[in-house]
């Protein structure tokens, strides 16, 4: 029989019917399907790309599936970053409404576009907010797969919710591996025509966003350590597998060339650290004496940063542009982000207080681009997430992410207080894996992309669901307390009910 925890008691399962668990099992699959969809085919955000127009429509159908089986408890776990996201597309949806001319060419920074239309002859006519239809279009689709991502985890029985994050890991190692395999030559392995080609991108088009998933990937490999991801393992061999991990990967951040990525190298290693810390083995070398731990310490450090600072040797006097050379070479003033950053500030002030349009910012930056700087190349993206929600939904978009970001401060401070390891590990992580993203979308946008959006929605859905009754269960934890459950009686009292790592 199946059982769970409650009140730090062992408690019978209702759902020992095996029926429920082969439903539980094939909801489990469809989830992977999901998750298996979005990383062939979301590594990218353009509208054009053409596996989008099969992954939205996809998304949508799962979206469907999935509320159609939660129960109301179920969405309840999960309301507030459904709403959240659901607000993005309330706002997208109010953006495409039409309005009267003499509405329309009352909003700010219409008065050009009315000037050249009576220039050429066009007649007032209704029309939306938004200067981008097609682009606020856009935005509003690319939002099935961050919603459909948040029910599917809410769809799952809690304590099969870990094994969303660990298919959002192996989704990170698949892209990984592609990044490896096109790092050794592999280039047709790079499947997006608009893309960094001679760059190990993995599975995106964009490498400052496969860097990003890398660094999140050496806080992710840790936590994992830390739950037993890796099976049945020693707990020894989880941290020496992680430790291992984050030397393949920090290569890869180098070769790709991005200097955001080897920034968010930093922060990540010491999240990574702090994990590793708080894993059984590493506290049982802490035990032992002051002298025989230092020296087990030092050489475990010795062992992680010796080859890293031999990847930094080889690759500063190395003829391959990698994210260290493009650091030696800087000129940050040279940067289009740096460069036009004094008119994306305008743009933000001038579109106060609905913004110019979800997904409009091409556009609206061709309102202000200095004619010494038109050339072949523009500028898709501000580079700066912050700075685009206001350009584009104004006060309204401001208010909803200062919104998320508050409710996701006081998540991780709840999960923190619970005192319970494993939500302690789980709130480093998330929280760690947040400031990742967001301190990524300060210089770019990787959140555009629905595989990074599907890794953070799954980290948001969990973080809202560890309000549930049932404590947090890491992949490769249901197995185990499930086992040790039926051996024991219903009533038995655990003897650690705040240590289930």
């Amino acid at each position: 029989m199946n059982a769970g925890y409650e009140g730090g008691r062992i408690r019978k399962s209702r759902s020992h019917d095996p029926r429920a668990r082969r439903q539980r099992d094939w909801q489990l699959w469809v989830a992977a399907l999901f998750v298996i969809l979005v990383t062939a085919t979301g590594g990218g955000s353009r509208s054009d790309i053409q596996s989008l127009v099969f992954l939205r429509p996809a998304a949508v159908l799962f979206l469907a599936f999935a509320l159609y089986l939660c129960t109301r408890e179920q969405l309840r776990s999960v309301a507030i970053p459904f709403a959240i996201v659901s607000g993005v597309a309330i706002i997208a949806v109010l953006q495409l409404i039409p309005l009267p001319p003499s509405a329309w060419t009352a909003l700010p920074q219409r008065e050009t576009i009315s000037q050249i239309e009576d220039l050429l002859g066009i007649t007032a006519h209704w029309r939306p907010l938004t200067l981008d239809p097609a682009g606020t279009w856009n935005t509003l689709f690319s939002l099935a797969i961050p919603l459909a991502t948040i029910a599917l985890c809410a769809m799952l029985n809690p304590r099969r919710q870990g094994a969303m994050i660990g298919l959002v890991i192996l989704a990170a190692i698949a892209s990984t591996t592609f990044g490896i395999l096109q790092a050794i030559g592999l280039r047709f392995l790079q499947f997006y025509d608009i893309a960094h080609y001679g760059f190990p991108a993995g599975l995106f088009a964009n490498k400052n966003h496969q860097s990003v998933m890398l660094v999140w990937l050496m806080t992710a490999v840790s936590w994992a350590a830390t739950t037993g991801f890796f099976g049945r393992v020693s707990p020894r061999a989880s941290v020496a597998t992680a430790l291992g991990s984050i030397l393949v990967l920090f290569p890869l951040v180098v070769l790709a060339g991005s200097r955001a990525g080897l920034a968010l190298s930093v922060p990540a290693i010491i999240i990574s650290a702090w994990l590793l810390s708080r894993t059984s083995a590493v506290r049982d070398i802490l035990k032992r004496s002051r002298r025989r731990s230092r020296v087990t310490l030092a050489i475990g450090a010795g062992i992680l940063l010796v080859p890293i600072l031999a990847v930094f040797a080889i690759l500063a006097f190395s003829q391959r542009n990698t994210a260290l050379s493009r650091v030696l070479a800087a000129d940050v003033t040279a940067d289009a982000r740096v460069q036009f950053l004094p008119q994306m500030r305008a743009m933000a002030v001038d579109f106060l207080p609905f913004g110019s349009g979800l997904g409009s910012f091409e556009a609206a930056f061709g309102l202000y681009e200095p004619a010494a700087t038109l050339s072949s190349r523009y500028l898709n993206e501000a580079h700066n997430d912050f700075l685009q929600v206001l350009i584009e939904a104004g006060i309204p978009g401001v208010l909803l992410l200062g919104f998320g970001l508050v409710w996701l401060v006081l998540r991780v401070v709840r999960l923190w207080r619970t005192g319970k390891k494993a939500e302690i590990n789980l709130a480093i992580f998330i929280a760690g894996s947040i400031v990742l993203w967001g301190m990524a979308s300060i210089v770019d946008y990787p959140l555009r992309t629905p595989l990074a959006a599907m890794i953070v929605a799954v980290l948001t859905a969990q973080l809202a669901a560890s309000s549930t009754r049932q404590p947090f269960a890491a992949p490769g934890q249901e197995r185990t307390v499930s086992s040790d459950a039926a051996r024991s009686s219903p009533h038995l009292t655990h003897k650690d009910s705040t240590d289930v790592s």
